[in-house]
C-alpha cells in the first residue's frame, strides 16, 4: 500500500479528492461541489487515481484499498 501512496503523492489533489469521494460515499456531484471542482475534474482525477494505481476507485476492491491508503496517509503513518 506505501507504493500506491507514493504513486499518488504524484498529485497531492489525489489524496484529497479520495477522501471527499469516499466520505461522500462515491456521490459524485456532492464531491466535487464539497472540493469546488467541477464534475468532469473529479472524473479526470479519478481516471488519473486508475492510472497511477491500476486500482479502480469505485470498485469494492478499490474501495477497501484507497480507503485504507487515504487513512493511512491522512494520520501521518507514511510521508508520501
Amino acid at each position: 500500500m506505501s507504493g500506491i501512496a507514493r504513486s499518488l503523492a504524484r498529485g497531492p489533489e489525489l489524496l484529497a479528492t479520495l477522501e471527499r469521494y469516499y466520505a461522500h460515499d462515491m456521490h459524485r456531484r456532492n464531491t466535487a461541489a464539497a472540493l469546488n471542482i467541477h464534475p468532469r475534474t473529479l472524473d479526470y482525477r479519478l481516471q488519473r487515481v486508475r492510472q497511477l494505481t491500476d486500482v479502480d476507485p469505485g470498485s469494492a476492491r478499490g474501495v477497501r484499498i484507497l480507503s485504507a491508503v487515504v487513512a493511512r496517509a491522512s494520520s501521518g503513518a507514511w510521508t508520501t
